[in-house]
Formats: C-alpha cells, sequence, structure tokens
C-alpha cells in the first residue's frame, strides 16, 4: 500500500501540471501510474463530492476529480469544505472528507486486507472531547 500525500491540488480552470509546485509534480510523476491499493491525501475535496458549500454550489477541485476519476486509488483523503464532512464514490474510489466541524471531529478509518475501509466519523462534543461512532 502506497499513502501519497500533496496539499496544493486545486483549482478550476488551470491544468494539474501548472498548479502544482514544482516538488509537487516530482512526487505525482513518480507517483504514477497509481495501484488500486494507493491512498491519496490532498487538501480540497473533488469537485462534487463531499464539497458543498453552505448548501448552494460546489466548491470542490475539477483537476482532482479528473485526476481521482482517471487513476482510481483506493482512497482519498481530503478536509477543506467542513460543511461536508463525510464520504462519497468517485468509480471505486472512496472519497472521505474528514473536515472538523460542529457535528464531527475527524475520522479513524480501519484498513484491513481483503475487506473495504471502515470509515468511523469522531463526533464533536462540547468541550473540545470526541468519541467515535
Amino acid at each position: 500500500m502506497r499513502i501519497y500525500a500533496v496539499a496544493d491540488i486545486h483549482g478550476k480552470k488551470e491544468s494539474l501540471e501548472t498548479i502544482c509546485s514544482v516538488t509537487t509534480r516530482l512526487l505525482l510523476k513518480n507517483l504514477l501510474p497509481l495501484n488500486k491499493e494507493t491512498i491519496l491525501v490532498a487538501h480540497p475535496p473533488p469537485r462534487g463530492v463531499c464539497d458543498r458549500v453552505a448548501n448552494r454550489f460546489n466548491a470542490g477541485s475539477q483537476n482532482l476529480f479528473d485526476f481521482i476519476n482517471t487513476t482510481q486509488p483506493k482512497m482519498l483523503l481530503c478536509g477543506h469544505i467542513h460543511e461536508q464532512a463525510g464520504q462519497g464514490f468517485i468509480k471505486d474510489t472512496l472519497v472521505i472528507n474528514c473536515a472538523v466541524n460542529t457535528i464531527r471531529a475527524g475520522a479513524i478509518i480501519d484498513l484491513e486486507k481483503g475487506h473495504p475501509p471502515r470509515v468511523n466519523f469522531l463526533q464533536a462534543k462540547q468541550g473540545n472531547a470526541m468519541e467515535a461512532h
């Protein structure tokens, strides 16, 4: 299994290559091709999956959506859009937005070979305490 983390995949119109830093481009080049066990970590969610802001518009990255749609890693971990902490799919890729809000305080993800990931979102409680559900 490979976990790959990048913070600067974002934007709507720019190509993936022009919006990423030089370091990220070098890492991305070394990452490809992805396999079905790769876990990708990015700051924003992909466009259309766990990315609604104020229940009015999608604010996720179209470039990240296209990248995930094409490469199909096992999982994408993201955040940024606090209102949409939760999970969804792009084809077979599990997308988990583990942003913190008044209801959720992150996620614990259990990975067991031969089984789908088990996602337990931490529930926010008063006084900054958390509990898994």
